[in-house]
């Protein structure tokens, strides 16, 4: 089995005595698809937000594994999913624009 591509580990965003997410841990594999299911309140998209760095969880570790098996930190470069993707997209392929469709 492969590094998954994306790893959330015990991730915990509190909004003072709140706690919208508590120790959430998921991964995701290359080519691999996950929704986020629940009711009104349950914190879907804090967990979004945290996942593209409008957030900054509380606790826990977002990590991201590059084509070469490097591991990159989210939470290491202040930067949310989104960025992480283009700067490694830019350290893995140079600057220019490769879109694949599958």
């Amino acid at each position: 089995m492969s590094a998954p591509l994306l790893a959330v580990e015990a991730l915990t965003r509190a909004f003072g005595a709140l706690s919208a997410l508590n120790r959430v841990s998921f991964e995701v594999a290359p080519r691999e698809r996950r929704a986020i299911i629940g009711p009104n309140g349950a914190g879907k998209t804090t967990l979004f937000n945290c996942l593209t760095g409008f957030y900054k969880p509380t606790v826990g570790r977002l990590s991201l594994t590059g084509a070469d098996g490097s591991e990159h930190l989210l939470d290491k470069f202040g930067k949310g999913v989104h960025q992480m993707a283009r700067q490694l997209r830019r350290e893995l392929f140079g600057t220019r624009l490769i879109f694949r469709y599958w």
